[in-house]
C-alpha cells in the first residue's frame, strides 16, 4: 500500500467538525422535543386539575339542594273552612297560620305573627289542598303534616347563614331563631330528600323550584331540532354532492353554507328573536322557537359533515335504479312492491344504503359489485355498491 492510499484513509478535520455540529444539533433538538412534550403534558394535567376543581366546587356548593327542610304542624282540617262545594278554593293558608299560632301561643302583634308565618313556605297551602282533594276523609280531623320550610330557614339549617352576625345583618331575627330552636328541640324540623327539585318547574319561591320544566323543555327543543335539521341537512348534502350541477349558484350556496357554519351562536339567537318572536309573533320560551333557532344553527354543520362522509365512503351508496333493475328481473315479486320503483325517474332516485337491498333479496349470495346509475357515475366514478344478489340474475 503506497503513501497516497494511506493518506486518503486519514479522517478529514472538516468532515469530523461537521458531524460534531450535527450531533450537537440533534441533541439540542431532542432536548427541545422533550421539553415540548413535558409542556404539553403539563398543560393537559393543569387543564384536568382546573376541570376537577370546577366540578368539585359545583358539587360542594350545590349538593345541599338535594335536601330540603320540613316543619311538622298539627293541622286541623276545619269542616267550616273546607266547604264541600269549594274544596279547591278553600283558605288552606289560614289553616297553616292557625296551626302555627297554636304551636307558639305567646306570639302577639301583627309583625311577630308575620315573622312566625314566614317560617313555613307559601307552597304549604297547595300541599294541604292536594291532600284534601285526594282524600276528603281527612276533613274534620287533626293530622300531623310535614310541610316545606321557607328558604331562609332551609339555608340556616344547612349552614349557609351565620347565626353569630348582628340581627340587622341576618335574614332571620332573634325571635325567629328562638322559634326554630324550639321546633328543633321538639323534633318538628328535619331534612329530607328534595323530591320537589326533580318534579317541579320554575318558581319564584326557591324552595318550590325544580328542574322538571327545564328537562322537558330541553327534550322538546332537541326533538324539534332533530326532526327539522337532520332530514333537511342530509337531503341537502345528498343533493349538493350527487345531483346538483356545478355552476355559479351551487358555488354561491356552498360558500354561504361554509360561512354560516362559522357564525357565532349569539347571532342565530338574535335572528330568532327578530324573526320568530318579533316578526312572526311566536310565543316566548316555547320549545318550537328554540328548536327552530337550533335547526338554523346546526344545518350548515350537518350539511358539511354529510358531504364529507359521502366523499370518504362512496362505495356504501347507490340508487334505487339498481334495485329497480334487479326487481324487474324477478317474476315472483308482487306488483305492489315493484310498481312504485318503476314509476320513479332515475335521476330523482336518492342514494340507498346497501343494507336495504338485503330486505328485498333475502338469502341470496353477496360480494357482487354493481355499477351505479350513469348520473351518479359521472359525479363520482369510483362509486359502487355491494348488493346481496347473483351476477347472473343482474346481467339479464
Amino acid at each position: 500500500m503506497n503513501n497516497s492510499n494511506i493518506g486518503s484513509l486519514k479522517p478529514n478535520k472538516k468532515t469530523k467538525r461537521t458531524l460534531d455540529i450535527v450531533n450537537q444539533g440533534l441533541a439540542r433538538r431532542y432536548r427541545a422535543e422533550r421539553r415540548f412534550r413535558y409542556y404539553g403534558l403539563s398543560a393537559i394535567v393543569a387543564s384536568l386539575l382546573f376541570l376537577s376543581f370546577l366540578f368539585i366546587s359545583i358539587f360542594t356548593n350545590g349538593y345541599s339542594a338535594f335536601m330540603q327542610t320540613f316543619i311538622q304542624l298539627n293541622v286541623f282540617f276545619d269542616p267550616e273552612v273546607l266547604n264541600q262545594e269549594s274544596l279547591a278554593t278553600a283558605n288552606y293558608q289560614g289553616m297553616v297560620k292557625s296551626s302555627l299560632r297554636n304551636m307558639v301561643p305567646d306570639v302577639k302583634g301583627r309583625r311577630e305573627k308575620r315573622k312566625l308565618y314566614g317560617l313555613v313556605s307559601s307552597g304549604a297551602s297547595f300541599q294541604l289542598r292536594d291532600m284534601v282533594l285526594n282524600n276528603p276523609d281527612v276533613i274534620g280531623k287533626t293530622i300531623d303534616v310535614w310541610l316545606p320550610a321557607d328558604d331562609d330557614v332551609d339555608m340556616l339549617l344547612k349552614g349557609h347563614f351565620d347565626r353569630n352576625l348582628a340581627e340587622g345583618e341576618r335574614r332571620l331575627n332573634d325571635k325567629q331563631l328562638a322559634w326554630i330552636d324550639q321546633l328543633s328541640a321538639d323534633g318538628r324540623i328535619e331534612k329530607r330528600i328534595n323530591k320537589t327539585f326533580f318534579s317541579a318547574g320554575d318558581s319564584r319561591e326557591p324552595e318550590l323550584a325544580g328542574i322538571w320544566g327545564a328537562v322537558v323543555g330541553s327534550f322538546l327543543t332537541l326533538a324539534v331540532t332533530l326532526m327539522l335539521s337532520f332530514p333537511i341537512g342530509v337531503a341537502a348534502a345528498i343533493y349538493l354532492e350527487e345531483f346538483a350541477p356545478k355552476n355559479r349558484w351551487t358555488d354561491l350556496i356552498e360558500v354561504n353554507i361554509n360561512n354560516l357554519a362559522a357564525v357565532p351562536s349569539i347571532v342565530f339567537g338574535l335572528l330568532g328573536l327578530a324573526v320568530f318572536l318579533n316578526f312572526f309573533g311566536l310565543p316566548r320560551s316555547a320549545p318550537m322557537v328554540g328548536g327552530l333557532v337550533l335547526s338554523l344553527m346546526t344545518l350548515p354543520t350537518i350539511i358539511i359533515a354529510s358531504r364529507s362522509a359521502q366523499r370518504l365512503q362512496p362505495e356504501i351508496t347507490s340508487t334505487l335504479w339498481v334495485l329497480r333493475r334487479f326487481i324487474r328481473s324477478q317474476p315472483l315479486w308482487p306488483n305492489s312492491l315493484v310498481s312504485p320503483l318503476h314509476t320513479r325517474p332515475p335521476k330523482l332516485n336518492p342514494p340507498v344504503p346497501a343494507a336495504v337491498s338485503s330486505f328485498f333479496v333475502p338469502g341470496w349470495g353477496s360480494n357482487i359489485r354493481i355499477s351505479p346509475t350513469p348520473h351518479a357515475r359521472s359525479r363520482n366514478p369510483s362509486m359502487s355498491v355491494v348488493l346481496p344478489t347473483v351476477s347472473r340474475r343482474l346481467s339479464k
